[in-house]
């Protein structure tokens, strides 16, 4: 099964209009990508994200929400993977900005034996004079350093589920 964990903070607009063209794109795509899931992880919203989240929620595309308090993407993201226990996980932004053909090429690439693959949105102004691939590593640090906060190096911290059980 795969798992889209989608970190949301004020997102009760947006989020509807992004999960109904991910759903349309699942049912479209259910030969390539199986069984799919959404992890909506509402990162301390003050708007209504979680209700619209879990009005989106169909038996074709399965919604959940998990709050995480502690604000930022980040924190969010890692609810999001902890509070999943699917084979893949994905994630991706509220708004939408990745193309969701990317999926079928990531589960391709997961299929071909890649342990890992990274996409991101297609930059506004291509640069001819830079490799289009990335490689791991690119100038940035992959594994917290030693003095890093414990719950950055893989300390829990509790997350609140609502939704449909795993």
């Amino acid at each position: 099964m795969l798992h889209i964990v989608i970190p949301a903070y004020n997102e009760e607009s947006r989020l509807p209009r992004t999960l109904h063209a991910l759903r349309r794109h699942v049912v479209d795509r259910r030969g390539v990508l199986g069984a799919v899931g959404v992890v909506v992880v509402d990162n301390a919203s003050t708007d209504r994200t979680a209700e619209a989240a879990l009005a989106a929620s169909t038996p074709a595309l399965p919604v959940r929400v998990v709050a995480c308090p502690e604000r930022g993407k980040g924190a969010a993201v890692r609810a999001g993977l902890l509070a999943t226990d699917a084979e893949l996980v994905a994630f991706m932004d509220a708004d939408g900005a990745t193309a969701l053909d990317a999926l079928d090429e990531a589960c391709r690439r997961v299929q071909l034996g890649a342990d890992a693959v990274i996409g991101s949105p297609r930059p506004r102004r291509l640069r001819h004079d830079r490799p289009h691939l990335r490689h791991p590593g690119g100038g940035r640090r992959l594994l917290p350093d030693a003095g890093a906060p414990a719950r950055a190096r893989g300390g829990r911290h509790p997350v609140r589920v609502q939704g449909p059980a795993r």
